[in-house]
């Protein structure tokens, strides 16, 4: 969900949310709080053995198209639309606000395997791997106070 923070400035200097992703993805959008939170409760818990993987999924599977309007509702604009932006463009962008071009690339070839369907959840979501965050309430706890210049409280 904190990605999508990278759309504030897009927003107040072009008045739509751009970027690479199809805007149909289904994403399974997780806040970093929600990370967190599953990441404390295992090691207070002890309950994992060596190394070990575990899939979170955040609260629903959501798109480009679904979070803009959320936002878009949020901040007051109601006719926010996502555009996918063809990756040149992107790229241009990430380096223009400071970005490696390494980093860049390493960016679109994410969102690229995110488009294709070969990044996709290992898992079928559960009760174990869906958080409570929804993006509604990430929108309004950290999103808004940001795009209002407001820094919100740890």
């Amino acid at each position: 969900m904190e990605n999508t923070l990278a759309q504030i400035g897009t927003i107040q200097s072009f008045g739509m949310a751009a970027g690479p992703l199809n805007p149909d993805l289904m994403i399974p959008m997780i806040a970093a709080r929600d990370i967190g939170t599953a990441a404390a409760q295992t090691l207070l818990e002890l309950n994992f053995s060596q190394q070990q993987e575990r899939e979170l999924l955040g609260e629903r599977d959501i798109n480009m198209t679904e979070a803009t309007t959320i936002i878009g509702e949020a901040i007051g604009k109601s006719d926010l639309k996502y555009s996918q932006v063809p990756n040149e463009i992107v790229r241009a962008a990430l380096i223009q606000v400071g970005m490696s071009p390494n980093i860049a690339d390493l960016i679109l070839e994410m969102a690229s395997a995110l488009n294709s369907d070969h990044v996709k959840p290992l898992e079928n979501r559960s009760a174990a791997n869906t958080t409570p965050t929804s993006f509604e309430s990430f929108v309004q706890d950290e999103f808004v106070p940001r795009f209002r210049g407001r820094t919100t409280s740890a």
